[in-house]
């Protein structure tokens, strides 16, 4: 990623912290779950990841539960 990529990733992260209603990108929801973008619509279209809210959007509180969800082994 260009600097400039990253540097708006970042931003997105620290909003989804205080924001669960914010919208992800892609790029954000990728640096967050470590998984590549054919991963994540696969796995969204089988129902074993949130579905975007709209196409390379996602709703942060999904992306952070989700998340949770694998620490806790689920």
């Amino acid at each position: 990623m260009d600097p400039e990529t990253t540097g708006k990733t970042e931003a997105q992260v620290q909003a989804a912290m205080y924001c669960q209603d914010a919208h992800l990108r892609i790029t954000t929801v990728q640096a967050l779950t470590g998984r590549g973008r054919a991963w994540l619509y696969a796995r969204a279209a089988s129902g074993d990841f949130p579905k975007p809210i709209i196409r390379g959007r996602w709703r942060a509180g999904d992306v952070l539960q989700w998340l949770a969800s694998q620490r806790r082994g689920g």
